[in-house]
């Protein structure tokens, strides 16, 4: 938290006699998140439902957005279909859920909260399609690193608002990740591999480009693995692949 803060600060010296925070640009949204587990990365943090309010605040900047335990900023790059995103996120453990459901806090491994600074490049079609770069460094408790690559192909469009955008667009998705030796040892255990692909995510999911940004998809549906026979025999791995169910709604309130 004092992190989050000190970069805040930062964002208010830096740009506050560029009119870069401005009153008509400071929103606030409320909403609700259903996820079937918890999961990061291939491995099941919580084998347990999650039914969670959620918020967001838009910092009076359409590119600085406060959502959760983690501070994004975005900026348009060369073009108006590449985006960079910066998350600075503070609570990125995942594996201490809100409240128990399915499974009882001793059932499995509880690790050591950390905070994690996000990287993206983003390349975007007209049509919704993606391909998403991410780089991640723990800021706290191994100070490891992991990269994964996203892509997501848009496949029909279903009502739009009305200003003409989207509100309903299925499409799949794939994403491919790997970490080094400190991440997967935090994150899958002892015995977990140097740097290599640890895990892959696929399925479906619904975008609703005229609501949300294209970052936070509406439902998704995904199979996940961990990859790798030293990832997946590690010393906190229970299960190696998994289903996951999620979905998101959220609205303006002011």
């Amino acid at each position: 938290m004092k992190l989050l803060v000190l970069i805040l600060l930062f964002f208010n010296v830096t740009y506050a006699h560029a009119d870069f925070f401005r009153k008509d640009d400071f929103e606030v949204a409320l909403g609700a998140q259903y996820s079937s587990l918890l999961q990061k990365r291939g491995i099941i943090t919580y084998e347990g439902f999650q039914a969670v309010p959620i918020y967001s605040i838009q910092l009076g900047n359409p590119s600085l957005l406060l959502a959760g335990s983690a501070l994004y900023y975005t900026q348009n790059i060369f073009t108006e279909n590449q985006i960079f995103r910066i998350r600075l996120n503070v609570d990125s453990t995942l594996d201490h859920p809100l409240y128990y459901t399915d499974e009882d806090e001793e059932d499995r491994i509880r690790r050591e909260s950390t905070s994690e600074l996000d990287l993206f490049y983003e390349l975007r079609s007209k049509q919704g399609s993606h391909l998403r770069w991410m780089f991640s460094q723990d800021l706290k408790a191994h100070k490891g690193f992991y990269t994964e690559i996203y892509s997501h192909i848009a496949l029909i469009d279903f009502f739009k608002n009305d200003k003409g955008q989207i509100l309903v667009q299925p499409g799949v998705f794939i994403s491919l990740g790997g970490g080094n030796q400190e991440h997967n040892r935090y994150l899958y255990g002892e015995g977990a591999s140097h740097f290599r692909a640890t895990n892959v995510q696929y399925g479906l999911s619904i975008l609703s480009l005229g609501a949300i940004d294209e970052f936070w998809p509406t439902l998704r549906v995904s199979r996940f693995e961990i990859l790798g026979d030293s990832n997946r025999t590690a010393s906190y791995v229970e299960e190696t692949q998994g289903w996951q169910a999620e979905l998101l709604f959220a609205f303006k309130v002011y």
